[in-house]
């Protein structure tokens, strides 16, 4: 017998081949744990995981490969799950293997009784998530930086998807456009709009073109006159995807100074 079939309770066998199959082929790390935590059997996937051989493991408990932070967290699950109050959870934490590097792991734990309703074991499916763990940081790392430029600009940034929901905005558009935080906060495209409208000398000509800007793939820069004698410079730039456009991002730079200095030289 493979010594990954080792040990399993005599209650799988009644659909031992379909079980053996999941458990020796899984890419997922698959447990089985005693009522004291101890490991009954593990597959080859859990083991690789955990760095640790099947011998190695029936020697400890899941506590012993458990991040100490994690210790306290799942106790109410576990004798919850014990109990049969509830027939699974998932949770996810790190984990300590055998080289003692820290993994994160995705894990379902389900409680396993027989037809009497007599507990047999826990059954642990763990997914190792650590590299997608790290991607995520780092996305979010290099989001943090970007939000960080967008708003050390003093150029206006707007960025909205094909749905007409803000997905960024800097504070400098709020404040070049004077938008309360309340409206900011809605995270609506038309709202921005409904609020823009009053500043400009020509708000119906801005926003048809806002409108047919959203349906193309041209790149446009033009310049925006508000009706307090301010110029802006907008440029905008469709976000495309797969050669279908999912929103746009516009920036705006107030000119009105630079544009009066240049009035003035063709007047001299």
């Amino acid at each position: 017998m493979d010594k990954e079939e080792k040990n399993i309770p005599d209650s799988l066998h009644l659909g031992e081949d379909s079980f053996r199959k999941v458990f020796n082929e899984s890419h997922f790390g698959i447990a089985l744990v005693s009522s004291d935590f101890y490991f009954i059997n593990a597959n080859l996937a859990f083991c690789q995981m955990m760095g640790y051989s099947n011998e190695e493991l029936a020697a400890l408990t899941f506590t012993d490969i458990t991040h100490p932070d994690h210790f306290d967290r799942d106790v109410d699950s576990i004798i919850r799950l014990r109990k049969g109050e509830i027939p699974s959870y998932r949770v996810e934490k790190r984990y300590i293997r055998k080289d003692r590097q820290t993994i994160c792991a995705a894990i379902t734990i389900s409680s396993i009784h027989d037809d009497n309703g007599k507990f047999l074991y826990f059954l642990a499916m763990v997914e190792n998530i650590t590299e997608r763990r790290k991607a995520v940081e780092e996305l979010r790392k290099r989001e943090s930086l970007l939000s960080a430029v967008l708003d050390s600009t003093g150029t206006g940034i707007l960025a909205v998807d094909k749905e007409g929901k803000i997905t960024h905005a800097n504070a400098s558009f709020a404040k070049m456009w004077r938008i309360p935080e309340e409206i900011m906060l809605l995270g609506e495209d038309e709202k921005l709009l409904e609020f823009v409208l009053d500043q400009l000398e020509e708000p119906e000509m801005f926003l048809q073109k806002v409108k047919k800007l959203y349906q193309v793939k041209d790149v446009d820069v033009d310049h925006l006159n508000f009706r307090d004698g301010r110029i802006f410079e907008r440029m905008s730039h469709p976000l495309v995807m797969d050669g279908e456009i999912n929103g746009r991002v516009w920036g705006f730079k107030d000119i009105t100074i630079l544009s009066r200095s240049e009035q003035e030289v063709k007047r001299m």
